[in-house]
Order: C-alpha cells, then structure tokens, then sequence
C-alpha cells in the first residue's frame, strides 16, 4: 500500500503452490481482486513486445500461445500492478535451464527473459506513482452537508471500480474553485441493485478490468436514464478489456441504441473551456502517433439529451495528476478541461 510491489511467481508451476498462494492472497487483500491481465497491458509491452509466449507442459512439445490468454495475473492498487503472479514457472527460464520438468510447466528461457525484463522495466517506471498514491488528497468540503449541494453517486461493480479513487474529488475541487457555479460537488458509492440510485441527477462509472451488470443492475440503470439521469463513465488507463465488455453491457441497457463518437462541434467540447484539441499522456501519444488530437468522446442520445457519456481514452488518470508512467488517456491539463465541461454541460442540461 506504500509503494512496494509483490512478484510472486510458481517454480515448476505446481498447482499446490498456486492453490495456496491464491487463498493467501485473498486473505491479505479481501477487497481487491487477483485476475488476469489484458494483451493490451503495459506488462507484456513496457521493454520488449510480447504477444506470445512458448510453454512446455511436462514432457510434451512446447506450444506458441497468445498473451491474450491471461499468463499474468495481478492485484491493482489504483491503477498499478502491486501483486503480479505467475502461475507458470519463469525462475528456470532465467536460469538457463531448458530441460522438462514432469508434472511442470514452464515458459522458454527467452521468452522467461523477456518477460522479466518488462516486470523489472514496469515497477521501476510505476515506483514514483506508486509512493504518490499513497498520499490520497482530500477534498475538505466533501463531508459538509448545504443546501446547495450536488452529489454525484460513482457505481460500485467487479470491474475495479474505483482505480483512480483521487480523480473525481480532484476535478470537483477544481470546479469549486475554477467556475462561478456556487454549488458544492459530493461523490457517493452506490450499487445499482441496492441503492437509490433515481436520487442522483448524475451517476459516473469508471473501471479497469472485465465488468458484468446484473439483469436487475441493468434494468436499474435504464429505469434510470429514462427518468431524466446521466451515466459518465470513464475507462481507465485505455483498457481494452473494460472497455470491451463495458460496451456489452450497454448493449443490454440499450438494444436499440449505439455509443456514437460526438461531432466535433459539440457544444459540450467549448462549454466551459476549449476542449475541441487535446493533448494526450505519453503513452496515448506514442501508440496513436500524435500529441494533439480532437476529444474522441462517445455518447448516446435519447430525444436530444446525452443519457451516456462514455471515454475510451482515460479522463480520471489525468483528473488525478499523478506522475503515471502508463496513462492510456488525455494529458493531465486538457482531461481536466474536458471534465470540467462534461460535469458543467450534464449539470445544466
């Protein structure tokens, strides 16, 4: 929680020594959640490009598998691998030891080397935004009951959902003291199935991982947007995976309806700020290939209203403004503008 981060992985693979680190693990961290990572994940890219890996299963042939198939897995605070485990043996690799292991698995000695080498590449580049985190600011307003208050319910489910837990308090203090809106800004857990989630003129969603809704969360959550409410949703640090069965789950809210990428003339892009170029983090500007492009948000709209506000490109990452090696998403700056007029233009529409 400090900083440190966990490698662990499982000499010869045995299955034993899995079993009981998994239970172990659930143990020291019963709110958080051991689980596979992407292909898209900064861990099989951050020194060399892996998108595949040769494992031996005993004594057969080796076999050419994708990364898409989850060999790591991790534990994330904030948005950081803290916990990465490898269920399959990497220790021989490094030791140059090729031979079969019956009743083992293995990864081939290069592909070990490689792989260790972006785990060692990763935590270094995380080690700064790591000790950061662990300094969370605090939004001295946010527990004042008045009048003039708006509280925005962030929605609680499995697809880690608060990794970037400083980045809407951070944009609401900076509403606070940035625009001549006398109203002050709140965030409160809800989970869609238990909570009065029709309370709340805005719920915001974000998360890193592989989400699923229950039907009833669903059907919440379209009773909802019917009534007059707005869905923010952010995807942080750019995961595909989030992202992928985040759009699913919409697709069951809205079966007539699709995310359509807003015109670049919006209104909400200059509501407050000028949004219409923005700049990107780093790595966002080394995958796309550019360093300013026009705000890429998504949305749905339903009789002229924006119901569904959707970022494929993280905007809470950059609310944070934390030193964040791997930030698939909008420069710290241009995503606090596009907060501020996403939340402004929701809030007056």
């Amino acid at each position: 929680m400090d900083g440190g981060t966990w490698v662990v992985h499982s000499n010869c693979g045995r299955p034993e020594f899995n079993k009981s680190f998994r239970e172990q693990i659930a143990r020291i961290f019963p709110d958080r959640q051991l689980a596979p990572i992407g292909a898209d994940h900064p861990l099989y890219s951050s020194f060399h490009k892996i998108e595949s890996m040769r494992v031996r299963i005993g004594l057969n042939p080796w076999k050419t598998l994708p990364t898409k198939g989850g060999f790591l897995e991790t534990v994330n605070i904030g948005t950081r691998a803290a916990v990465i485990f490898s269920p399959i043996d990497m220790s021989c690799g490094w030791d140059a030891n090729a031979n079969p292991i019956p009743g083992g698995i293995l990864f081939d000695q290069n592909d070990s080397l490689k792989l260790g080498a972006n785990i060692v590449t990763y935590v270094l580049a995380e080690y700064q935004y790591a000790r950061f985190f662990s300094h969370a600011k605090v939004y001295h307003q946010e527990n004042l009951a008045t009048r003039d208050q708006l509280v925005i319910g962030q929605v609680v489910h499995n697809g880690d959902w608060d990794a970037t837990p400083h980045g809407l308090p951070n944009l609401l203090k900076h509403i606070d003291q940035a625009t001549t809106l006398k109203v002050q800004f709140k965030r409160v857990p809800v989970d869609l199935e238990k909570s009065d989630i029709f309370s709340f003129p805005v719920l915001y969603m974000s998360g890193q991982r592989h989400v699923s809704l229950p039907a009833d969360a669903r059907k919440r959550l379209r009773q909802y947007l019917d009534r007059g409410g707005t869905l923010i949703v952010d995807c942080v640090i750019g995961s595909s995976e989030f992202s992928e069965t985040f759009k699913t789950e919409l697709a069951q809210v809205y079966p007539d309806k699709k995310l359509e990428r807003l015109p670049a003339d919006h209104a909400l892009y200059t509501f407050v700020e000028d949004a219409t170029k923005v700049r990107l983090a780093p790595l966002a500007k080394q995958v796309i290939g550019t360093e300013r492009v026009p705000p890429a948000l998504q949305g749905i709209t339903v009789d002229g209203r924006l119901t569904v506000i959707y970022s494929e490109l993280s905007l809470s990452a950059g609310w944070e403004q934390l030193p964040r090696a791997y930030d698939m998403g909008y420069a710290d700056e241009d995503a606090m503008k596009l907060g501020v007029n996403v939340l402004m233009y929701v809030v007056s529409h």
